[in-house]
């Protein structure tokens, strides 16, 4: 049995979901760009008349994201990681605070606390973060390429 430390896109795209769909989180425009994006890069993904589906003024923008949405996480994991990919480009401030990001930063700082990798600041010696249980106590900087630890530092 594989063990998985974090959670697929598609689990993340689930957690994401009720965010994404909220009133007013995501325009008109927004919605287009992405749909286009994932039909004209990937139309493996998004055929032009899934993207036409998608796409149709006619029904309402709630209506249409959910239902693109769905039809993304039934696709499988690629997708949903085409679509956070699209999310990231065209509104990089939102796709930061997805509820699944923050529980992503809030899982690799308590690994790198939990492996000794936390350094307080000013000091060179590495130390554990010593409150873990109660609450996160690390600072991280993710990139869009890969995940990285550029300034980690233990609060007390």
């Amino acid at each position: 049995m594989l063990f998985r430390k974090y959670p697929t896109y598609c689990d993340r795209l689930r957690q994401d979901m009720a965010f994404l769909t909220s009133n007013g989180r995501l325009s008109e425009q927004l919605v287009d760009k992405i749909i286009l994006q994932l039909n004209r890069v990937y139309p493996q993904i998004l055929t032009n008349k899934e993207a036409e589906k998608f796409r149709n003024p006619k029904a309402s923008l709630h209506s249409r994201l959910s239902n693109l949405l769905a039809h993304l996480q039934k696709e499988g994991d690629k997708p949903c990681q085409e679509f956070y990919r699209a999310l990231q480009i065209n509104a990089e401030q939102l796709y930061n605070n997805l509820p699944s990001r923050r529980i992503l930063r809030i899982q690799i700082s308590n690994n790198n606390c939990k492996a000794g990798k936390i350094e307080r600041k000013g000091e060179r010696g590495r130390e554990t973060c010593p409150r873990l249980s109660t609450e996160p106590r690390a600072i991280l900087h993710i990139t869009r390429q890969q995940t990285q630890v550029c300034d980690v530092r233990c609060r007390r």
